[in-house]
């Protein structure tokens, strides 16, 4: 049997059924009807072809309010689970390989399985790199979506290889995701790039929204190629200072920065970074503050790049990356 890791234990509710775990996290019965539904409610619930997107963001929305209005009276311990649930969703789902829409692209990656240091079982999909060529570590967001087919093809296509993978607990990976675990789980990662012939100094980490703290952690400690930031913010205490101070409901119910537990530092690791990084934001995601913050604490790092993608916004099109992300290569070449 395989050990579970000391930092990826679930809390003791975390095989409940939903509409039960609902109330042990947030303590009120209307949620279940609202926001969580059991297995049979959401089949007969969803439409032939699915809940459309603005019906999954309207549940998301209604989740994230009763959840964040209950964490503020939460003890400590209970605030941490909560948040926890919150910022790594990952009762969304992950993608598996056949869902890749590009026969030819889906011939390309083989899925692996390979092991953390605290025990647990992770799976990736690695794609070899051509001879000479370095290798994209990618940590995706919190969404559970371990890679899309668009950055996957442009990777593949400059001949770079690709280590993907999901966090502890998204997908078909063991465990039950924490901040601490997250990192433990890029350097497993990392580790199994260098088993596949693709040394740290060939690694290039890049890191999606919340994923940019997970890329910037193994970078600060391990000396990569690169490092690439994609619409990430400063910290999670960045995310929380920047809604107290917005107008409405959502500042009133949203717990000061001193009461957030999880860190996610992305600024608080660029300083240790060794080698070249690009950060790059959607000029629509207004997140030009947040680039000049960290690119003001980068410190020693040789060479920062950063880019506004133009009518783009959290999530950027591959296709409006790739003449910024050739430039960034050449440097690294």
């Amino acid at each position: 049997m395989t050990p579970v890791g000391l930092h990826s234990k679930p809390p003791a509710f975390a095989g409940t059924p939903p509409t039960v775990r609902s109330r042990l996290f947030f303590g009120q019965d209307q949620l279940e009807d609202q926001v969580v539904k059991t297995a049979t409610e959401q089949e007969q619930a969803k439409e032939p072809e699915g809940l459309s997107r603005w019906q999954q963001m309207r549940a998301m929305g209604r989740f994230f309010g009763y959840a964040f209005l209950r964490a503020a009276a939460l003890t400590p311990a209970m605030q941490k689970a909560c948040e926890n649930r919150i910022v790594f969703p990952n009762w969304l789902g992950s993608r598996t390989v056949d869902q890749i829409q590009n026969p030819m692209l889906r011939g390309k990656v083989e899925e692996v399985f390979f092991e953390t240091s605290d025990g647990l079982r992770l799976n990736g999909w690695f794609v070899p790199p051509e001879p000479g060529k370095p290798a994209i570590l990618y940590s995706s967001g919190n969404g559970g979506q371990i890679i899309s087919d668009d950055f996957l093809q442009m990777f593949t296509d400059r001949g770079l290889g690709v280590m993907a993978y999901d966090y502890r607990g998204y997908g078909k990976s063991q465990g039950f995701p924490i901040e601490e675990g997250l990192y433990r789980d890029v350097e497993a990662a990392s580790d199994y790039l260098e088993k596949r012939g693709v040394p740290v100094e060939d690694q290039i980490p890049w890191g999606y929204s919340l994923g940019g703290a997970i890329a910037a952690d193994i970078a600060a400690k391990r000396p990569v190629r690169g490092l690439v930031l994609q619409s990430t913010f400063p910290s999670a205490r960045a995310i929380v200072e920047r809604m107290k101070s917005g107008k409405g409901f959502i500042p009133k119910i949203v717990p000061g920065a001193d009461r957030i537990h999880i860190k996610l530092d992305t600024e608080g690791k660029l300083p240790r970074v060794t080698a070249p990084v690009l950060i790059i934001a959607g000029g629509k995601d207004h997140n030009e503050a947040w680039m000049n913050r960290m690119v003001g604490v980068a410190g020693d790092t040789p060479f920062v790049q950063t880019e506004i993608i133009p009518d783009q916004g959290h999530w950027i099109d591959a296709k409006n990356l790739e003449a910024v992300f050739d430039a960034f290569l050449a440097r690294l070449a």
